[in-house]
């Protein structure tokens, strides 16, 4: 560099020496105003020293020395004031600095894929005990909207200089992560977060860090701990696609160099509502990272099949239920776990979840008769699913267990299906069974139907006759309600019908026929 234009003037007076400079300092072809103080006090041979300058530009400084090489970063005019105390000796007791800078660019490539742009920077801070010490009271960095604020304090321990601060970013976009995300953070975790949350608002995030430099070799910095926490609002998370994603999300996150933790206090998913959720992402020090997801939602449970028949999964259209034709609300706990990888298989992600459902109903599920009034737990994985409690088939009380199994060759069972029940005459007659005056009163009735591959089927039942009677008058018995009672028969099932009566047994006191 070399300074085109500089006036110096010196005064010396009973303390000491006063002097004034000013120049334009020409530094790669860029012009910089410095003003400059002086003052020397030979009573206690200190000397202070003030620096104002304007229009520096720090990128071009950075090729002057190796001490100035980490200003390569800022891309933008700086400006703003140094003071400085220090004695004959050149020991310098404090040097504080107050600078500000912008519109511009931060330029750190190990860090971030592309340039930062940023609309200012302030700095202000101090280094002490002959720059053993430095304090950064505050650095503040507009993002044209978002802003980063650091504060930090650092020792000089041999030739290493350790720093311990804290970062407050506030009111960042989501979307903007895909230009801001640190690219050095455990790349897998960075690229998961580019590619399944975006929309909304990072409201806050605080990072408490402590890192270590080689002598002033700021490019070799160690960041040897971090922790933090965030506040986000309004985000959309693709957690598991192409199923629909989870919308207008907010929580709070926590994070070390170790793993990182969403907690998800709101939000929708495709027509539910998201009561609470957690993702858990471990595995930040070693080279893969394993994530899990869980979320606790509601609403109707018709909405709940149209998210779980999206692929990957599909599992309502496996099961043959069209969603408009449910009614009922759930309550449930849905959890996947995966690895974070960019082509993930559905072989590599586990899958659970577990719902309460209300006021279940079901058009022609059985006989062509409806199902209604279900209450009913369910829980599901990738293997199968099992339902049980209570519901009404055709207005008949019953008590309801179905196994399902997702998968499995054509010989091997797909579903079972048990039903418990007491129906009386004018029930069995409703449902296509008339039966008087062969049998009058009630029968428990205990069904399983169960569902093989290639359209095959079988149908045990066992009825408890005790509390029915009998009139089988052209055999000349009968029987009267109270006395025991029991009846047994099994069908095998092709396309739906019955093809073959197995097996058939009634037992009772005085008659016993099978067959």
């Amino acid at each position: 560099w070399h300074a085109p234009q500089a006036s110096l003037t010196l005064l010396r007076d009973a303390k000491g020496i006063r002097g004034d400079l000013s120049l334009d300092l020409d530094i790669g072809g860029k012009t910089a105003s410095v003003e400059a103080e002086l003052g020397y006090d030979t009573a206690v041979r200190a000397i202070e020293l003030g620096l104002t300058f304007a229009n520096v530009d720090p990128a071009a400084l950075a090729a002057k020395g190796k001490a100035l090489a980490p200003l390569v970063a800022l891309r933008m005019p700086v400006g703003g004031t140094l003071t400085a105390s220090l004695d004959i000796d050149g020991r310098i007791s404090s040097l504080g600095f107050d600078l500000a800078g912008g519109p511009g660019r931060l330029h750190l490539p190990k860090i971030y894929d592309k340039d930062v742009a940023v609309d200012t920077i302030t700095v202000r801070g101090r280094f002490e005990d002959n720059l053993e010490r430095v304090i950064l009271d505050d650095a503040t960095i507009d993002l044209g909207g978002p802003r980063l604020s650091l504060t930090a304090r650092g020792v000089r321990v041999g030739d290493d200089l350790t720093l311990q601060g804290e970062a407050v970013l506030r009111e960042m976009p989501m979307n903007a992560l895909n230009l801001r995300g640190p690219k050095a953070l455990a790349p897998n975790t960075r690229d998961w977060v580019i590619d399944h949350i975006s929309e909304g608002t990072l409201d806050e995030a605080r990072v408490v860090f402590a890192t270590r430099i080689p002598g002033t070799n700021f490019g070799a910095a160690v960041l040897e701990s971090v922790a933090g926490t965030m506040r986000f609002s309004g985000v959309s998370v693709d957690y598991l696609p192409p199923m629909p994603k989870a919308e207008a999300v907010a929580g709070r996150a926590s994070f070390t160099d170790k793993r990182f933790d969403l907690a998800l206090t709101a939000g929708t998913l495709d027509g539910l509502t998201l009561d609470q959720g957690r993702v858990n992402i471990t595995g930040l020090d070693v080279e893969d990272q394993d994530a899990e997801v869980e979320v606790v939602m509601r609403g109707s449970l018709a909405n709940l099949l149209r998210v779980v028949d999206h692929e990957p999964l599909g599992a309502a259209g496996y099961l043959g239920i069209a969603p408009d034709s449910v009614a009922g609300e759930m309550a449930g706990r849905v959890m996947f776990r995966f690895p974070l990888l960019k082509d993930l298989a559905m072989a590599q992600v586990k899958l659970s979840a577990a719902a309460n459902l209300r006021g279940v109903g079901l058009k022609g599920v059985a006989l062509g008769r409806d199902l209604t009034d279900g209450d009913l737990s369910l829980k599901l994985n990738k293997a199968g699913m099992e339902v049980t409690g209570k519901i009404k088939l055709d207005g008949i009380p019953a008590q309801l267990s179905t196994t399902e199994k997702f998968g499995g060759g054509s010989g091997e069972m797909r579903s079972r299906h048990i039903l418990k029940a007491r129906v009386n005459d004018a029930d069995l007659a409703r449902l296509g069974f008339p039966v008087k005056p062969y049998l009058t009163g009630s029968v428990g009735v205990d069904l399983i139907y169960t569902v093989l591959g290639a359209a095959r089927g079988d149908i045990s039942i066992a009825a408890d006759l005790t509390e029915a009677t009998l009139d089988l008058g052209g055999l000349g018995w009968s029987k009267p309600r109270g006395a025991a009672g029991t009846a047994r028969f099994s069908l095998t099932l092709a396309d739906g019908r019955a093809t073959r009566l197995r097996e058939f047994a009634l037992t009772a006191k005085g008659f016993e026929a099978a067959g």
